[in-house]
């Protein structure tokens, strides 16, 4: 198998020109808390292509405080970018942490709080919740959402249509961690720090993963029935994978433990999105070599996974808050928050 290394063609940049804006700073979205320390746990998500969620999630944090506190809950907006207007909002109890609201199937988000997690539809109407903690990841389509594995406790993942529970992954001792795809589990076990990922398929023979993701396992996602999107942290390298564990493609990246994936229900494309520092930046502050200050780098590149190549690029300076953007359901439109603003990009 040929392994190309698809990174290096000349793409034009976007031009940064939005197409539908937001000011999100008329729903309380803040540049400041009122204590030093200041968190932004902002989710964004594409319900369908002329709809997106905005859970705006930001808190100030005092000298003693429960790590995943559910105050003071969230302000979620529901945008209709054809009509430019917004169709509903309130305030809903969400943890305050990223990936606390996802986007899933039949234009529903599933929102994790205290009493487990609950799936929500786009007048903010929810469902009886289903009792478990975080984290949550939630497959390409949205169809199966893996729910727990903070505290010890077993993850669940859940048919998002049926509300049933699909397959249960126990501790046992072993950190553990499950990502799902559409019929299929990526699974990290870490053992004496020895991790080990492998993608588990009904009536299939476990393939492992050769790849050294060094810790991103989080980041790792599939992209459709037929790939998946890991991260090689020693050569800095996203590494596009089939669902035997051979390798595709690869592309370059800055830093491999500052990249993650925009899949796309689709499936025919996915975004590639790095955050970190200008060069510029590093330069002037390079005593800072715990890396504490804002950073000043975000970029999105759009691949199209048939062809492997990239599509559509924007870069930005995202301070005072780090957000991570969002791809629409066929990969067209892209949403960012940039200093307070919402912008919907289009993607040809």
């Amino acid at each position: 198998m040929i392994v190309a290394l698809t990174w290096c063609y000349s793409v034009a940049f976007a031009a940064d020109v939005a197409f539908a804006t937001l000011d999100l700073r008329k729903f309380g979205f803040q540049f400041t808390g009122s204590t030093s320390v200041f968190a932004d746990y902002t989710d964004l998500g594409f319900l369908s292509e002329d709809l997106l969620v905005i859970a705006i999630k930001q808190r100030s944090f005092g000298p003693a405080e429960p790590l995943f506190a559910e105050t003071p809950g969230a302000t979620v907006v529901v945008f209709d970018m054809k009509r430019g207007n917004v169709l509903t909002t309130g305030k809903m109890s969400v943890a305050q942490m990223s990936g606390s609201v996802q986007i899933v199937k039949g234009e529903r988000f599933a929102a994790l709080n205290k009493k487990g997690v609950q799936f929500c539809d786009a007048t903010l109407k929810c469902g009886p919740p289903t009792e478990t903690q975080g984290p949550m990841f939630v497959s390409p389509q949205g169809k199966w959402v893996a729910v727990g594995g903070n505290g010890q406790s077993k993850q669940k993942v859940i048919d998002a249509e049926s509300l049933k529970q699909v397959a249960v992954f126990e501790r046992r001792g072993v950190f553990q961690l499950v990502i799902p795809g559409e019929g299929a589990f990526l699974l990290s076990k870490n053992e004496w720090n020895n991790e080990s990922v492998t993608i588990q398929r009904p009536g299939k023979q476990d393939a492992r993963l050769t790849i050294d993701s060094r810790g991103n396992f989080r980041e790792l996602r599939f992209l459709n029935s037929e790939a998946l999107a890991c991260l090689d942290h020693d050569a800095s390298e996203v590494v596009i994978t089939d669902m035997d564990a051979r390798q595709i493609r690869r592309y370059k990246v800055a830093k491999a433990w500052r990249t993650g994936f925009l899949p796309t229900t689709s499936g025919t494309r996915f975004g590639i999105y790095e955050h970190g520092y200008t060069a510029l930046n590093s330069l002037v502050n390079f005593l800072d070599i715990d890396e504490g200050r804002a950073q000043d780098f975000q970029r999105v590149r759009v691949i199209d996974i048939y062809s492997g190549k990239e599509v559509y690029r924007l870069e930005w300076d995202p301070r005072p808050h780090l957000i991570k953007p969002a791809l629409s359901p066929s990969g067209h439109r892209l949403a960012r928050v940039k200093a307070g603003i919402l912008e919907v990009f289009q993607v040809n």
